[in-house]
């Protein structure tokens, strides 16, 4: 049957049409984030680069095309289902801009068979990202590694009587204040597969980041290399994590050195007429006053990483510490007093020499070098079970209700005082089931700790809970209760205010403006933990 109506009826009818015609480009956003392959800010971000680049187009007139992007819609063939592999490679090939070069290493795995494989694995060393930004991507390395020589000047002077640096090699390098770029080793295992289910797998993480630049952790910390945990061999002549740091120690040698190295990462020489043999002994970048060269100041990691890891001591055990002596008898590790023994007995940067770990045969990294983080130590473990006891106190013995009800009305307490105190983020609800193990779970325990409550939640959620938690305790200690436990309550909200105040020292202290505390909040930090510590040990 003939359309209707006459030329110009048509014609508004098709303009109304192409006016209400869907995005393609919206389409697939959309149902990518319907079928969670894709978050809404990223879609989000897509979007907003697609209409930019539609007004550019649009001010250049309709033969306009983006060739860079044409290229990637060409991507295989006319229908684009080419084989991802092949895609990636084609890519890869029609890029024009340097990129970072790749580290080809064998690393063992264990993939069930008899012996353990080894594997090539792409890892990406950070004496190759730090020359490789420093020549092709400048702006990105005064932003994520150095600013300037300033910016060095003034960390290093801050840091003069840092115990770190008491006798510290780089002491003897001519102009370091200026050239030394402090870096941080962080590790950790990382849930990726099956997250929150007890199936789930994790990869264990390898990265790095600068102490004088800021940003987000997607903005500073650079990838070094990842593997699944289950795939670790643990055999003398083929351990994975073992073979992974020889890879690591062979990079930071020559981010300490400043060069380019002559040798591989087993001590094999390059052949002179090789690549790797003629850059060998150029410096990574600038020369003079400009050469600049990386420090390992702090390998970061929980307790956990330092012992599965690196190989440490088992914080588990009779003689939990890495850096001093402290054990369950004569220096017992559960004194946490001023004049505690062990504090007397800190180890010095000589401790650990000659350990299986190849980091710490590098004259530059000691135990000292060894830092806990943090966030695990507190938010993710103290914290979890402190938090979670008071909780549990309150629902089940403080107030008068059913364990429920209680915690609801606990709830309430805690987002008023969110409201009148607003916090970067905080728990949006609070279950029983949260904190208080279930009486089945409790019998079959087979670990101390596994009986006690712990609190379920994001490290941020469980710092920004503290002082929140601290007001509803207080309001809801009884008047006029026995005095044995009105004692027991009164130490309970002194040790959750002395947590309150050793997080608000830390925030207002941030790593990239304060690398080391001022002296008088040095001092109050100190009498906080020991507050902190001293109380939860009596409780």
């Amino acid at each position: 049957m003939p359309a209707r109506g006459g030329i110009r009826q048509r014609a508004a009818r098709r303009r109304e049409q192409d006016e209400n015609r869907p995005s393609s480009l919206a389409t697939f956003l959309t149902l990518q984030v319907l079928r969670g392959f894709m978050s809404v800010p990223v879609a989000n971000r897509i979007a907003k680069h697609a209409k930019r680049d539609l007004e550019y187009a649009a001010q250049r007139g309709p033969d306009f095309m983006f060739n860079d992007l044409d290229t990637i819609a060409q991507l295989g063939g006319a229908t684009g289902r080419g084989k991802a592999g092949r895609m990636y490679q084609e890519l890869m090939s029609k890029l024009v801009t340097p990129s970072i070069p790749l580290f080809r290493a064998i690393i063992p795995l264990d993939l069930q068979e008899r012996v353990p494989r080894m594997v090539e694995q792409c890892m990406i060393l950070p004496h190759v990202v730090f020359s490789s930004m420093y020549h092709h991507y400048h702006a990105s390395f005064i932003k994520r590694i150095c600013p300037s020589s300033e910016t060095l000047r003034d960390f290093w002077t801050k840091l003069e009587r840092h115990p770190l640096l008491h006798n510290h090699p780089v002491r003897r390098i001519r102009g370091w204040r200026d050239r030394c770029v402090p870096l941080s080793i962080h590790g950790d295992g990382v849930p990726c597969v099956a997250v929150g289910k007890s199936w789930g797998k994790s990869m264990e993480v390898l990265s790095w980041a600068s102490f004088v630049v800021t940003g987000s952790t997607l903005q500073t910390f650079l990838w070094i290399y990842g593997c699944f945990a289950a795939l670790f061999s643990k055999t003398t002549m083929r351990h994975t994590v073992r073979r992974q740091f020889i890879y690591l120690k062979w990079s930071l040698q020559a981010l300490w050195e400043g060069k380019w190295p002559d040798h591989d990462p087993f001590r094999g020489p390059y052949p002179p007429d090789s690549p790797e043999g003629r850059r060998a002994g150029t410096p990574l970048c600038g020369n003079g006053v400009e050469g600049f060269f990386g420090l390992p100041f702090v390998i970061r990691g929980d307790l956990e990483w330092f012992y599965s890891i690196c190989e440490l001591a088992d914080y588990k055990s009779r003689q939990p510490c890495n850096w001093c002596p402290a054990n369950l008898t004569n220096i017992p590790w559960r004194d946490m007093t001023v004049d505690a023994l062990w504090r007397n007995l800190t180890y010095g940067i000589d401790a650990w020499r000659g350990h299986v770990f190849p980091l710490l045969s590098l004259e530059f990294i000691s135990i000292l070098t060894f830092c806990a983080d943090w966030m695990h130590t507190a938010h993710l473990g103290v914290y979890k079970y402190v938090l979670g006891s008071v909780l549990w106190l309150l629902c089940h013995d403080m107030m008068t209700g059913t364990p429920v009800e209680n915690m609801r009305e606990v709830m309430r307490g805690l987002r008023a005082y969110w409201r009148a105190n607003p916090t970067e983020s905080h728990f949006q609800n609070i279950t029983i089931s949260m904190f208080a193990p279930s009486e089945e779970a409790a019998g079959r325990a087979v670990e101390e700790e596994a009986r006690y409550p712990q609190l379920k939640g994001r490290a941020a959620e469980i710092k920004h809970l503290v002082a929140a938690l601290h007001a509803v305790f207080t309001a809801h200690i009884p008047a006029g209760g026995p005095r044995e436990e009105g004692i027991v309550y009164n130490q309970i909200a002194l040790m959750l205010r002395e947590c309150v105040r050793a997080d608000e020292i830390l925030d207002r202290h941030p790593p990239h403006r304060f690398p080391a505390l001022p002296r008088d909040e040095a001092s109050q930090f100190e009498e906080a933990t020991v507050l902190h510590t001293c109380t939860h040990r009596m409780l």
